[in-house]
């Protein structure tokens, strides 16, 4: 019998695998915050799969097939200083060598065949920095913060913020943490679990995880509506390049009353 070879899995192969493996084990309850690429130490670190629920944050590292590892080390040096748990999820092709990287502290998992392996179990490391923690807020999310302490505000910069709220006892901050970054990302995580709950976790559903994602999709259909528009236009009253009123009309500099002008029309006013 042939031995079977599993193909080359890409970075959302593994990041699917990932989240029906947790769901399967009701690893994830039912608050859980899911964010695809969370961005952390000043937007240097990108996390490639974050779980913010019951009071734990856990970060989840992916390296594919296509990935190198020569980042690894930094990555997880960031991580291990934001979250509570930190696990590198990796393919067989990297697995020796991710052993050999992570400390023990980090806990590694190998994919095959949509199966998760625990290679390494890692451990919760529940004391954290307090600047690291107010580094994850904004600074609208600082200001309500210090607002809900009952902490007087004398400038409304992210740095008095930061000033203001590094003494405030770390459970709170942690808390703050959790609280905010759940609701700045409930949309789209509640997207994401709208989509895939009757269904296998794919690939392509990872892109619901985006928290810009449906903002791009009204974006794009308005745009599709401004060059029906114009489209119709064009064709229902037989505007030609020489006709002053197309022209005037796309010459002006007011407000852009059925969106911008699609490319065909605008060669024809070129023309």
């Amino acid at each position: 019998m042939k031995n079977s070879v599993s193909a080359p899995l890409y970075e959302n192969d593994i990041k699917a695998g990932l989240l029906n493996h947790l769901r399967n084990l009701k690893l994830l309850s039912k608050d859980a915050t899911i964010i695809n690429e969370f961005t952390v130490s000043n937007y240097e670190r990108r996390v490639d799969i974050a779980i913010f629920q019951k009071n734990t944050s856990t970060a989840y590292e992916v390296k594919s097939d296509y990935d190198t590892l020569h980042r690894l080390d930094g990555q997880l040096n960031t991580y291990l200083e934001y979250f509570d748990k930190v696990v590198v999820v990796t393919t067989r092709k990297h697995i020796a060598k991710v052993l050999k990287q992570c400390p023990m502290g980090v806990a590694v998992w190998e994919i095959n065949n949509n199966k998760i392996i625990i290679k390494q179990r890692g451990k919760k490391l529940i004391k954290k920095q307090n600047k690291k923690l107010l580094e994850m807020l904004t600074a609208r999310e600082l200001s309500k913060l210090c607002t809900m302490l009952n902490i007087p505000k004398e400038d409304y910069t992210r740095a008095h913020f930061e000033h203001l709220l590094m003494d405030a006892p770390l459970s709170t901050l942690k808390n703050a943490a959790l609280h905010f970054i759940s609701i700045r990302y409930e949309k789209s995580s509640s997207h994401f679990w709208n989509k895939v709950k009757n269904k296998i976790i794919e690939p392509n559903d990872i892109d619901y995880l985006s928290p810009y994602k449906q903002e791009r999709a009204i974006i794009m259909k308005n745009e599709r509506k401004s060059q029906k528009f114009w489209a119709g236009l064009a064709s229902n009253l037989g505007l030609s390049a020489e006709d002053p009123y197309l022209a005037a009309l796309y010459n002006s500099e007011g407000p852009e009353i059925f969106g911008p002008v699609p490319t065909d029309i605008t060669k024809l006013l070129n023309a």
